[in-house]
């Protein structure tokens, strides 16, 4: 028991020592006797954890410091159980610490006194061991990282290079049987006793069944990469025939454990999905679970949850001596009628909590944000005191029973649990409810559509997915067809929610610079913010931007790509993170709330990446939503795009809020002013008009993802439909139509089909989606989906575009003169670069006269002339612009500035109007097009687009 304990101390859930690297360097300076020069080199490195946490290995450190030390004399070791006893006194420190009631009774000593004791009679190197011990993490020592440059690490090894020992591994060595008593009896020191008693004979209950007080080992789900692959695994042998779709709910997950042998009040303890007593965090959790086994409880103050228990006629109680059951707590929201979001629960644990997760809510006192700031106009009600005047409180889901009055339940099959859950279960509104589910056959045709069409439903109702358990799986079943499948949106590649932000700093992180096996030279951290333009008017007089850092990254590159990143890093100008030296930028920062991480280094030139993530959540005390499990999937290059394209703080909430099922920002505000001179309103986001609409939405992109690889088009990479949230990216589409012209983009045939109504272009994920400089725009690119509203009309429907200042690099075209709409609601075209990157020519004319004139290549040649000058680069001119139109206007200018002087020197040049008329379609000849009435100089208006 003792030697797992200290071989695994990240398995030990009894102690927790409230000591991380800072702070334990901090007490071994207190409480060993060193000499002055080591004491100030743990102090410089304590020092330096202040600024960059979890640097290095503090093990390693107070190794080399103990090497000056006299040897230990003979006799004088310190044995197990001596450092066992010690270790317990020192997390009596923690009251997050779930130790006997014997040891807890006495005062323990003052943690220098513990650590002098512990660490006297220990080697230098047994001393390294034990700091790690106290860090919960041996893996440094263990296996260490070879001392060799950056790149050798991350390219020439894997991350499986050096095979770690598991706990599973070290129990099939110590007994073969203790692997099988660990899965049903989820405790090191639970399953080391139980062997023990084996050893000697003096078992008395079967070892291999759960016991209440124990936790059961949770099973791991599969994660589902699409429809088709989950029922093809299903359809293996030893399958069952029916599927249970379960809605994963986004909570916290608690295995509840309940005595009622006891003589007195029924005994609740629970458990968290990390194995730890959580019984005192959940406390106001209690009377619901009493409630819906229908026993008797005391309410407390929950008025309301005593009013529903007394409304509620359950089944007759089935529970004579004991239950284990499973269940997820989530945050219900009484004014709305809805599960809330995840973040909101830990303002309610906090304020109801009794030990450790116990806090003082200071937000409660605090004066609510004034109208006009960020805080006021964007993220009202973002801020959860726990009380909410008793709108929020804990809900309760349970989907499952393990044990029944002593008999174990885990080997019948999920149906036969289900059964009796719901005998078991009084469901109390908005307190205590039964996991929603549907039935499907998978053996049946229409199997694939019918899960698409749940997880679709699931997907528009802002859930949080499915849980796929076959009829017939036993819990934790281990069998390929029978194992529970998980199923996200974000584990479908390219169905995340994505969007373009920018990388301000970097840092080497200790748990996933572990993984990685790199050093703290390799950056693995990369720290994600956006612009907060609401403090742009303030920051004009120094000429700097405001940058909010909203939430660090640390997953989603490859080995190569993680490389390449650092490279270019390391090779261009960083600061340290320190006030003094952050002068020097070219834009403030400031972190959000609850970020624990800061970053190593600040970037001079900040770095535009991909981003995709599982929804949007907000840490402790912060404003403002960060995304949730985010991963980097590309970093752009300087040349394609700069960090200014990406989303702003405002655009950022928009788009987390309407990910989230969350009406806009002010909308409550806006629709009032509407009542008021008895305007319409505008339907909410959780209307039944809008979730038709999302549900339409998500099962195309569902079938796009399950569409068979035989019906796609040869050649072409399979095309996702999740939009990529970043005001200037190109669109990328897919052909449905005719071959293209390989120099203009115009069918061959000249004809193009008509289509009912347009269609909104999507970006095709994980592949570039704006060219690089000096590459043409069409050409060589993904062919294009025109969206033809009538078979004489030939337009492209895209987004609108977000005007914003120091972006715009390209001119949009908007050739209709008789349009009635808004010119930043209809983007035409994007205007070409290179010679023969002609795109396709969207007019108000005969669509046979424009193929036929665009084919007769002799009306180009000039237009390819053009093509081949210089690009204009306002460079840092953009920046004192505040609209579009202001761009559109000096940009002209400088266009009409450098036309003259072109044409001083004999060069023949078109004006802007002969340009845009000859860049428009073939139809118009080198003589006379000027005078051709299709354009107007007017129509020409600045939009942002990757810098050309």
């Amino acid at each position: 028991m003792l030697l797992f304990r200290l071989l695994f101390p990240q398995e030990d859930h009894r102690r927790r020592y409230d000591l991380k690297e800072a702070r334990l360097a901090t007490v071994l300076c207190e409480a060993l006797q060193f000499a002055p020069a080591a004491i100030s080199q743990l102090k410089a490195w304590a020092t330096a954890q202040g600024t960059n946490p979890a640097v290095g290995c503090l093990g390693g450190v107070v190794r080399g410091v103990l090497r000056t030390r006299p040897p230990i004399e003979s006799g004088a070791e310190i044995s197990l159980e001596r450092i066992d006893e010690l270790l317990d006194e020192l997390a009596q420190h923690s009251s997050f610490s779930n130790l006997e009631l014997e040891l807890t009774r006495a005062q323990p000593r003052s943690r220098p006194t513990i650590v002098r004791e512990l660490y006297t009679s220990l080697t230098p190197f047994g001393a390294a061991c034990m700091t790690q011990i106290i860090l919960k993490d041996l893996r440094p020592l263990l296996y260490p990282v070879a001392p060799t440059r950056s790149t050798i690490n991350l390219m020439h090894f894997k991350s499986n290079a050096i095979h770690e020992l598991t706990h599973y591994e070290a129990m099939s060595v110590w007994d073969y049987r203790m692997p099988r008593i660990y899965k049903n009896r989820s405790s090191l020191d639970v399953a080391a006793g139980v062997v023990d008693d084996l050893s000697h004979g003096t078992i008395v209950v079967d070892p291999f069944v759960p016991t209440l007080g124990t936790p059961i080992e949770i099973p791991k789900c599969v994660k589902g990469q699409d429809c088709q692959s989950i029922l093809n695994i299903m359809r293996g042998p030893g399958g069952s025939p029916v599927l249970w779709a379960e809605t994963k709910y986004d909570g916290e997950r608690m295995q509840i454990h309940v005595d009622l042998s006891l003589p007195t009040a029924p005994a609740i303890q629970i458990f968290s999905k990390s194995k730890r007593d959580s019984t005192m965090d959940r406390i106001a959790c209690h009377p619901i679970i009493l409630g819906a086994l229908g026993l008797e409880t005391r309410h407390g103050r929950d008025a309301k949850l005593a009013s529903r228990v007394a409304a509620t006629i359950g089944p007759p109680r089935r529970i004579n001596t004991s239950v284990i059951l499973e269940a997820e707590m989530v945050c219900y929201n009484e004014a709305n009628d809805y599960i809330d979001e995840f973040w909101r629960i830990r303002s309610l644990v906090e304020a109801t909590a009794q030990g450790g997760r116990a806090r003082f809510n200071g937000n409660r006192f605090q004066a609510p944000p004034s109208p006009g700031t960020l805080g006021g106009c964007m993220h009202e009600s973002l801020r959860s005191t726990g009380e909410d005047g008793g709108n929020r409180h804990f809900m309760l889901v349970f989907f499952d029973v393990l044990l029944l009055d002593g008999r174990t339940l885990t080997a019948e099959s999920y149906e036969s649990r289900r059964a009796l859950l719901e005998q078991l279960i009084t469901p109390l509104p908005g307190y205590a409810i039964l996991a929603k589910r549907e039935k499907l056959l998978i053996d049946g045709p229409g199997a694939l559509v019918q899960l698409t069409q749940v997880f679709a439903r699931h997907i528009a109702d802002y859930e949080e997915g499915l849980v796929l358990k076959p009829g017939s799986s036993a819990y934790n079943d281990m069998k390929p067809a029978l194992r529970w499948v998980k199923l996200k949106k974000d584990y479908i590649k390219g169905l995340g929610d994505t969007l373009d932000l920018a990388v301000f700093g970097a840092s080497w992180a200790k748990d996933r610079g572990r993984e990685l096996r790199v050093g703290p030279e390799t950056y693995t951290t990369f720290f994600i913010g956006a612009m907060d333009r609401s403090l742009e008017k303030k920051r004009k007089a120094r000429g700097k931007v405001h940058i909010k850092i909203l939430f660090a990254a640390s997953y989603g590159l490859s080995r190569e790509q993680l490389d390449g990143f650092n490279w270019e890093i390391k090779q261009s100008r960083t600061y340290p993170n320190h006030p003094m030296k952050l002068a020097d930028l070219s834009y403030t920062l400031d972190f959000a709330k609850g970020m624990p991480e800061r970053p190593t280094i600040i970037f001079s030139q900040p770095r535009l990446v991909e981003l995709m993530g599982a929804g949007f959540t907000k840490s402790a005390g912060s404003d403002y939503y960060g995304l949730r499990f985010p991963r980097i999937t590309k970093v752009w290059r300087q040349s394609e795009r700069t960090w200014l394209d990406g989303v702003d703080l405002e655009e950022f909430h928009k788009i987390a809020c309407d990910s989230i099922g969350r009406d806009a920002p002010k909308k409550q505000t806006a629709d009032a002013i509407k009542k008021i001179w008895a305007l319409p309103v505008s339907p909410g986001i959780r209307t039944a008009s809008r979730r038709s609409s999302r549900i339409s939405s998500w099962l195309q992109k569902l079938d796009a993802v399950d569409e068979p690889v035989e019906n796609r088009c040869r050649g072409e990479k399979r095309q996702t439909t999740e939009e990529s949230h970043s005001p200037s990216k190109r669109y990328r589409l897919t052909d449905t139509g005719p071959p293209l012209h390989p120099s203009t983009n115009i069918p061959r045939t000249h004809q193009l089909a008509s289509c009912s109504s347009p269609t909104r272009l999507k970006t095709s994920h994980g592949e570039p989606s704006s060219p690089r400089r000096g590459r043409s725009n069409i050409v060589n690119s993904p062919p294009m989906t025109l969206c033809r509203r009538s078979p004489t009309r030939l337009r492209i429907s895209a987004q609108s575009p977000t005007r914003r200042s120091g972006q715009t690099s390209r001119y949009l075209i908007y050739p209709s003169p008789s349009r009635t709409s808004p010119p930043q609601c209809t983007v035409e075209h994007f205007l070409g670069n290179t010679p023969g990157s002609i795109p396709a020519v969207p007019v108000d004319k005969d669509l046979q006269q424009v193929a036929a004139s665009v084919n007769e290549s002799s009306a180009w040649h000039s237009l390819d002339h053009i093509a081949l000058l210089p690009p204009i680069n306002l460079g840092s001119e953009e920046a004192g612009f505040r609209t579009g139109r202001e761009i559109h206007k000096y940009k002209t200018k400088k266009l009409m500035t450098r036309n003259k002087r072109i044409r001083n020197t004999g060069c023949p040049f078109p004006t802007l109007p002969q340009l845009l008329a000859l860049a428009m379609a073939g139809v118009m000849r080198d003589s006379g097009f000027s005078k051709d009435p299709l354009f107007n100089e007017g129509d020409i208006v600045g939009s942002p687009g990757t810098r050309t």
